[in-house]
């Protein structure tokens, strides 16, 4: 999203969290990210605009999903480009 870009313009700092709901864990990183502008596009993908960053993880952490979670996968979101 182009709030999170301008975000991290103003302040690299940043925090992801990814959950697998297969093996029930959460892991979690934080570190900083450098972003780049107007660089070539490769692969002449559509949905390319220019934009680009790198996220340099200075420390993480894997735990146990605090609940049980029953959960059925039913399809791929139609708004994520497929690769």
């Amino acid at each position: 999203m182009f709030n999170t870009i301008g975000n991290l313009v103003a302040d690299a700092r940043c925090g992801v969290m990814l959950i697998d709901f297969q093996h029930a864990r959460i892991y979690q990183m934080t570190g900083d990210t450098k972003l780049y502008f107007d660089q070539p596009d490769a692969s002449e993908a559509q949905t390319y605009a220019g934009r680009s960053r790198n996220f340099h993880v200075q420390s993480w952490r894997s735990t146990e999903l605090p609940v049980e979670v029953d959960w059925e996968f039913i399809d791929f979101s139609p708004y994520n480009p497929r690769s």
